[in-house]
């Protein structure tokens, strides 16, 4: 019983994905007379296919398609198959980060790039993930070094936050909507001081409260300054992606639940600073 299940749910998939396909062959053999017609035709014609070739130089079109596309195609598996031999068989820094950008790029259609929206949401998708990567890599490290993580019932609700953050960005922004010079320039901006952040910390740095009992506080780059500088900077982060495509209800909305976990976060944290600096 079990096994006809199976059957009929691969039929009903295959019909899912060839149907439209077929389809669009049955329509092209319609006549002229039946173009709009919702049925079965009342009869097969190549007509459409000579007039498409006699009227203009498709054939010649179809050949240079077959060229592009081929050549393509070759070149692709030729340097991916090489990328995949190095990522696979030689010891590469950062090759995680490189296998899942990759996997997380394959998830959009590259015509969907061509777009400064999903080309923005993208990279940003791209840069969170290697963030979690690095910021995992260096966790597990501390851990072993006998660091201890405080307050971790509440990560989830950053990565929920993030993740569904960028989502709503996509969804509810028009793709051709237009994009905001000077807050791209912000949003940049912001980029390098996550960056400044993250060089500055160097090993301790991570997306957790990881506390070390007995080293030194990190007291360089931007926290000579302020004393949570990434927490402001994903302030800012938070506002101006969305608000650079004028999508100003998911700016206040995701802001104000930002404010909210950070605000929770933060007191969590200077309870463990606080205590380091006794």
């Amino acid at each position: 019983m079990k096994r006809a299940w199976l059957a009929l749910a691969v039929c009903l998939a295959v019909a899912f994905c060839t149907g439209p396909f077929l389809w669009q062959v049955l329509t092209s053999l319609r006549p002229e007379s039946e173009l709009t017609s919702m049925g079965l035709p009342s009869a097969l014609s190549l007509e459409s296919y000579r007039r498409a070739f006699a009227a203009q130089a498709l054939g010649r079109a179809l050949w240079n398609s077959f060229l592009v596309a081929g050549t393509t195609t070759a070149l692709c598996l030729f340097v991916g198959a090489a990328a995949a031999f190095a990522l696979a068989k030689l010891q590469i820094a950062g090759k995680r980060i490189l296998l899942g950008g990759s996997l997380l790029a394959s998830m959009f259609p590259s015509v969907a790039t061509v777009s400064s929206l999903y080309l923005v949401i993208l990279l940003i998708g791209l840069q969170r993930l290697a963030e979690l990567m690095l910021a995992q890599r260096n966790t597990r490290r501390l851990m072993q070094e006998g660091a201890i993580e405080v307050g971790s019932g509440h990560y989830p609700l950053f990565i929920l936050l993030h993740g569904s953050w960028l989502l709503a960005v996509l969804l509810t922004t028009p793709a051709n909507a237009p994009m905001n010079i000077w807050l791209l320039a912000a949003l940049l901006l912001l980029q390098v001081g996550r960056v400044w952040v993250i060089v500055s910390l160097g090993r301790y740095w991570t997306t957790r409260i990881i506390t070390m009992p007995g080293r030194k506080l990190v007291r360089k780059g931007p926290y000579r300054f302020i004393r949570h500088p990434n927490y402001w900077i994903v302030l800012f982060e938070i506002a101006v992606l969305p608000l650079m495509f004028g999508n100003w209800p998911v700016a206040m909305v995701w802001s104000v639940a930002n404010v909210a976990l950070l605000a929770w976060r933060v007191r969590v944290e200077n309870k463990v600073l606080d205590d380091r600096t006794l």
